[in-house]
């Protein structure tokens, strides 16, 4: 089957600043090749010069869309709407893939991400009500419900997890912790910041990665600026080996004090622990039950003047701690599995 992944939520910058989204279709494309699919990543933009921002994707003009798509056999799309959505108003603007969905005629599903879609893609439903619209695929059932709760096609869970992992001996480790996660309040790359001097006098040297897309939060990191910790900024995919390929320790502690966050994991942990074997620092209340002390450190972001201690008290469980997530992982994901649901929903009609 020839399948299309279409990114709507924002351009595929290579900085990250559109993360998820862009990095979910590509785990997805790789998923469904080794079920024989052939899988094109592909954006829709006015300015065809723009296919620099992501090489994975193919970029063709917004005009072309439905005649690119139906083109196909079944198209997945990234969100059900864009991230420039918030700017318009429901009753009287039309966005402006209005005109691909009126003239779409090939078979779809539609991903559903997290909580905030609500709030953003105010023309969700002309996707999951568009008579084409086949299923829909959630990173958990809670944020389906929150998202689109009267949706009329099935939807399956699909937390966008990869089949394959890097299956290599442990690597040399240096005593370190990084991110590679965008600067934002939610990532809470503040509060480690203000950890570096402690890291420091037990070793643990600090490299934060990926871009400072939110001004005032930026300001706020690097005017926490001191000799013990350094900011790289934004990276390309190639470079993630370089990245963490000697990284002990990878941090990702998402979390919202005000507001609604569903647990789950986010993919740039997956990638750090399965490919890198990067024991993951995450927070504790926003993370799915499967995960616990023995696979993980876990983190009260607003609270981690003991952070530098606890990592240096399991070192000697590093390998351990990430055989275990691993094991975990396979377990309760079950990608291989999933993605054999992925592929019965793809062929209904």
């Amino acid at each position: 089957m020839n399948i299309a992944l279409v990114q709507l939520w924002s351009p595929p910058y290579i900085d990250n600043r559109s993360g998820g989204p862009v990095y979910s279709l590509a785990t997805i494309a790789d998923n469904l090749s080794v079920f024989g699919h052939r899988c094109e990543l592909i954006h829709f933009n006015s300015k065809l010069s723009d296919q620099a921002w992501h090489k994975q994707y193919n970029v063709y003009k917004e005009d072309k869309a439905a005649e690119v798509l139906n083109k196909f056999d079944r198209v997945i799309f990234s969100t059900a709407g864009s991230w420039t959505d918030r700017k318009l108003t429901l009753d009287t603007d039309n966005p402006w893939y209005s005109d691909m969905l009126d003239k779409l005629t090939v078979p779809f599903i539609v991903q559903i991400l997290d909580e905030v879609e609500p709030k953003v893609l105010l023309f969700r439903n002309r996707f999951f009500y568009h008579p084409q619209c086949i299923g829909t695929i959630s990173i958990t059932g809670e944020v389906k419900e929150l998202v689109a709760p009267n949706s009329p096609v099935p939807n399956l869970v699909y937390p966008v997890f990869p089949i394959n992992y890097n299956d290599i001996h442990w690597p040399h480790k240096t005593k370190s912790v990084k991110t590679t996660c965008r600067m934002t309040t939610r990532k809470r790359v503040l509060e480690l910041v203000k950890q570096s001097t402690s890291l420091a006098h037990f070793g643990f040297s600090l490299d934060i990665h990926g871009a400072d897309i939110t001004w005032m939060y930026a300001k706020q990191v690097k005017d926490q600026a001191n000799d013990h910790w350094t900011y790289h900024g934004s990276f390309l995919p190639s470079d993630v080996p370089s990245i963490l390929n000697e990284t002990r320790y990878h941090y990702n502690a998402s979390y919202l004090k005000i507001g609604t966050f569903i647990p789950r994991l986010e993919i740039a942990t997956i990638e750090a622990v399965l490919n890198y074997k990067c024991v993951p620092i995450l927070c504790k209340y926003t993370v799915p039950k499967w995960i616990n002390d023995s696979n993980a450190i876990l983190v009260d972001p607003t609270n981690m003047n003991d952070l530098a201690e606890r990592l240096e008290e399991k070192l000697d469980f590093n390998i351990m701690m990430v055989d275990t997530f691993i094991n975990d992982y396979f377990e309760n994901i079950q990608p291989y599995h999933k993605t054999i649901a992925l592929c019965t929903l793809l062929s209904r009609e």
